[in-house]
């Protein structure tokens, strides 16, 4: 796991707070995945403190803080999915060979289709 997290989503008055902290991390092979630490963050007259232990009253603000955690990674690997396919494409069309060009061109019958729905269209 990473020293630092790569965000941190915080509900709650500024004396007793909810913080839901999420790392990225890189598996051995490679991948990346996410991991979160939900926690409460509370002052009384020592000072500062943090516990995971919530209060009844704490559980919407839990709730809300894992729903916002939830959105931030799935946006993240959604981002880092579309660039692995742009990567991907980027090969095909650098690699190219001509089995895939083959594969890529329209089929006689896809070609009749293409034609037809243009024609009702047409109409």
């Amino acid at each position: 796991m990473n020293d630092a997290p790569i965000k941190e989503i915080a509900f709650g008055p500024k004396n007793d707070y909810i913080k839901a902290a999420i790392w990225e991390n890189q598996s051995q092979q490679g991948h990346t995945y996410y991991s979160t630490k939900i926690s409460r963050h509370y002052r009384d007259d020592e000072g500062w403190n943090e516990t995971q232990t919530l209060f009844v009253n704490h559980l919407p603000l839990a709730r809300l803080a894992n729903e916002k955690a939830f959105e931030f990674i799935h946006e993240k690997m959604a981002v880092q999915q579309s660039k692995k396919t742009d990567e991907s494409k980027a090969e095909d069309t650098e690699k190219s060979t001509p089995a895939k060009k083959r594969a890529r061109r329209k089929t006689h019958a896809q070609k009749i289709d293409d034609e037809r729905k243009s024609n009702s269209v047409a109409k």
